[in-house]
């Protein structure tokens, strides 16, 4: 082969790589710019600091939805673009449905930053209870609905935990959520799971286990600062502490970092089941839809629902075949963090069937 004609195809292969990158760089953001525009010219708009409502002629109802923990109104954070809000957004707009698209006062934190738990319900207690004072919806919708997803389930409970007269309530979706004991014991075994997934020989997590059980036992904790968890991370490393263990360490004690304090104390009392069961006998109708697939779910956690469903003829519980944590098409299981890393980030991503058919029904 020519040096000319290896060149040339150097060339091509290095740009489709650099096509290939733009495309993951730049979709997202274009994405959302256009789903933005063709809803505002479509449908009557209303921006405030916390939401966006959108709201077609002759609206049937509103649906609030709700992100997970770190999301914006659009669904999206600091690592993962998808638009995924704003996508389930026209569809249901499509159908006559009104839309609120809910800003999370955590949104765009940075990983590993959880916010009060308290705090989050009330901004979003608050604002249910301005929404339907608004003129709109005293005027036009006479119901409405919550789809919340991943931590946006806590959100949405905590709330209407607090909220007396739920009668304007038509239904409450909770998609890929739910979890049997407290919430801090709910991220502490998605901490065992990635653990898992990252290949971590299962002696070291049953370490992990023993420490973390001795850890939440705790009734008070210490404030750490990150110069502080450097020093001790400096120590374990000189006492040849095997490194997954320091590596789950250093994520355990992110908890008592000063920004996370609220959090670690408050989730230790908040209960989803006690939750559930307190909106159930509020005659609210729930449907509670989980995934095989969801990377991020323990699949014990599956069977425990599966299994101690509540008894209210008010519940319905999904189970999902292909859809990732993040409600999208996945029929394979992600067994690393390149797999899963590499998934996310897709920008071609296409809301699963299956959630498009529980969307349609709402």
């Amino acid at each position: 082969m020519s040096t000319k004609k290896s060149i040339i195809i150097s060339s091509v292969i290095i740009i489709g790589f650099a096509l290939l990158f733009l495309a993951y760089r730049f979709f997202p953001n274009l994405q959302k710019l256009y789903l933005q525009h063709e809803l505002e010219s479509k449908y009557t708009t209303l921006k405030e600091t916390n939401y966006i409502l959108y709201f077609p002629s002759t609206p049937k109802k509103l649906i609030f939805l709700v992100p997970t923990v770190r999301m914006d109104k659009f669904w999206n954070s600091s690592h993962i673009q998808t638009n995924l809000g704003l996508r389930i957004a026209k569809i249901l707009l499509e159908r006559q449905i009104a839309v609120l698209l809910y800003d999370r006062i955590d949104g765009n934190a940075p990983p590993l930053t959880f916010f009060s738990p308290q705090k989050l319900r009330e901004d979003f207690q608050t604002l249910i209870n301005k929404i339907n004072q608004e003129p709109i919806f005293q005027n036009q919708i006479s119901e409405f609905s919550i789809l919340a997803h991943g931590d946006g389930c806590n959100v949405a409970l905590l709330a209407l935990d607090q909220i007396q007269d739920l009668k304007k309530l038509k239904d409450l979706y909770l998609f890929q959520c739910g979890y049997p004991n407290s919430l801090l014991d709910f991220y502490l075994e998605v901490i065992f799971l990635t653990m898992k997934i990252t290949k971590v020989e299962e002696d070291i997590i049953q370490k992990a286990k023993e420490q973390a059980n001795q850890w939440r036992q705790k009734t008070e904790y210490e404030t750490i600062t990150e110069e502080e968890w450097e020093k001790k991370q400096k120590e374990m490393i000189e006492k040849k502490i095997h490194p997954d263990i320091i590596a789950f360490l250093k994520t355990l004690y992110r908890f008592q970092f000063p920004e996370n304090q609220e959090f670690l104390k408050e989730s230790k009392t908040i209960y989803f089941e006690k939750l559930l069961n307190s909106i159930l006998m509020k005659n609210v109708a729930v449907t509670h839809v989980l995934s095989e697939m969801d990377e991020e779910y323990p699949k014990e956690f599956i069977e425990h629902f599966r299994n101690q469903k509540p008894s209210s003829e008010k519940y319905q519980l999904h189970i999902l075949k292909n859809t990732d944590h993040f409600l999208f098409y996945n029929d394979e299981a992600l067994t690393s963090p390149i797999e899963i890393l590499f998934h996310r980030n897709y920008p071609l991503h296409e809301i699963s069937d299956e959630v498009l058919e529980l969307i349609n029904k709402m």
